[in-house]
């Protein structure tokens, strides 16, 4: 399950075209240290970020590739980004140090960078992608079980400017799969299954229709189980998959 601090969560924007992009992780002078790896062709390119950082989250957007993630400390975690250009690579904090925070998930609509993850409490944040500069941080706080143990993990925006976001919160007993969805005047949350120890991970909306990933625990508690759920005007239609240990990361719908 994703908790904080959540694990990596690709999607469809994750991989562009014929570019390979993958992380790992090296030791040097015994810091552990992430790096982004771009493999086009015969050329190999490394990009190292910062010592003790995270890299979550990379989407290639106009011939930039941008990095969501967080810094490490010995004390919290730091939500932050990263852009790598012609100029080099630009660092973003989008928390501070007083709170534990990190990116998780990122999505593009008109020149804007959408992220999801978490403050303290689960937020997105909007930032321009030509100039790199945050806009605008947006709470998710609905009720005081955001406050308890809540997180945004993947959000998408559609032509409307409408913005969906997946991940968990809880209902006093343990963590369930809820979505948000911002239409720019309310927020709104609604729990996928309140009975599961679970959470959304992707999210996708088309034609009156809702699409989310996720995954939950099984009943004896010790395997996850992926699952999709379905949304319309006829309520909430949930798949579950048969294999045990299955997760689902990403979801995409074609049209």
């Amino acid at each position: 399950m994703i908790r904080r601090p959540p694990r990596s969560t690709p999607s469809n924007s994750s991989a562009a075209s014929d570019v390979y992009k993958r992380q790992i992780v090296y030791r040097e002078k015994d810091v552990y240290k992430k790096c982004d790896i771009k493999v086009e062709g015969d050329n190999i390119t490394k990009y190292s970020l910062i010592n003790g950082s995270d890299a979550i989250h990379i989407a290639l957007y106009n011939d930039k590739i941008f990095i969501a993630g967080r810094e490490t400390t010995y004390d919290t975690q730091i939500a932050c980004y990263w852009v790598v250009d012609n100029e080099g690579i630009h660092h973003f904090r989008l928390g501070d140090e007083n709170e534990v925070s990190s990116a998780v998930g990122a999505f593009f609509k008109n020149d804007k960078y959408f992220v999801a993850g978490y403050s303290n409490d689960p937020c997105y944040w909007i930032i321009d992608a030509v100039t790199y500069q945050l806009e605008k941080k947006v709470d998710l706080i609905t009720d005081t079980y955001d406050n308890l143990n809540a997180g945004a993990i993947q959000i998408f925006v559609d032509d409307d400017n409408v913005v969906y976001i997946a991940g968990y919160s809880t209902n006093g007993l343990h963590s369930i799969p809820v979505y948000w969805v911002d239409d720019g005047s309310t927020i709104k949350k609604f729990v996928l299954n309140e009975n599961l120890d679970g959470e959304a991970t992707a999210i996708w909306a088309l034609e009156d229709k809702i699409y989310v990933s996720g995954q939950y625990c099984s009943d004896d508690f010790e395997t996850e189980l992926g699952c999709y759920w379905i949304i319309d005007d006829n309520g909430i239609q949930e798949n579950t998959f048969e294999e045990k240990g299955c997760r689902i990361n990403s979801i995409f719908v074609c049209y």
